[in-house]
């Protein structure tokens, strides 16, 4: 997972997340937990977070700039086990 936060957003330092780099990894582990309860192993799963370093939207339009705060989920497929050993 990677999380990521428009260069827009303003973040209001808590004791939990003190600025955009930490909101970003914040959301990423958000979505690693939800899907652990899912059941999905959680040794398949990685978080990383980009605080506001790589927007999808440069653009100074509000709508754009919204999109720019996300999770991507990136899927790595590998080559499927051979059966019968």
């Amino acid at each position: 997972m990677e999380g990521h936060v428009s260069p827009s957003t303003e973040v209001k330092p808590t004791p939990i997340i003190k600025d955009k780099w930490e909101l970003s990894i914040r959301r990423a582990t958000e979505v690693v937990k939800e899907m652990v309860k899912n059941g999905i192993d959680p040794h398949k799963l990685s978080a990383v977070g980009y605080g506001d370093s790589k927007p999808l939207y440069t653009w100074k339009q509000p709508i754009l700039m919204q999109r720019n705060n996300r999770v991507e989920v990136y899927i790595l497929l590998g080559k499927p086990k051979e059966l019968g050993g």
